[in-house]
């Protein structure tokens, strides 16, 4: 440990991620419309939202589960505006679940206006910042905005 104090330890630089969660969204590298994306079970064929090690159906287990793209437009189920949020997350921003069409209800931000989003508003699935990470760095991920 030549030149460093005793009993420092050196510090080990984490890479910051930039977008969230490859496993549950996908922006198609030939630019084709963001997805979600739910995980089939082939023997059973449930869907389950977010990606699980295996099938939670208690008649079933398997492991053998594949990604699917879901519907992009869905109806939100609830919503609200957040005017004191978590950290990273630039307020005032609404919040809330859509429900999609295969029967997948999924958490999310908005793209848009506090105060402008209802209950059953048809929305769809966009690619967004989301927040920032340690590095002040956006965080990609998905949002839903109103259907125009």
């Amino acid at each position: 440990m030549a030149g460093k104090e005793k009993g420092k330890k050196e510090k080990k630089k984490v890479e910051e991620i930039t977008f969230y969660n490859k496993d549950i969204f996908e922006v198609p590298e030939d630019g084709s419309p963001p997805f979600i994306k739910a995980w089939k079970c082939n023997q059973c064929g449930r869907l389950w939202f977010p990606r699980t090690k295996y099938c939670t159906n208690p008649e079933c287990w398997s492991e053998d589960l594949v990604p699917v793209p879901l519907s992009r437009i869905g109806k939100i189920y609830t919503c609200i505006d957040i005017y004191i949020g978590a950290p990273g997350f630039k307020t005032p921003y609404v919040w809330g679940y859509v429900d999609l069409p295969e029967g997948i209800r999924v958490p999310t931000t908005f793209a848009g206006e506090v105060k402008s989003f209802e209950i059953g508003d048809e929305v769809e699935v966009i690619a967004a910042p989301i927040r920032k990470n340690n590095s002040g760095e956006d965080i990609i991920s998905w949002k839903f905005k109103k259907v125009s």
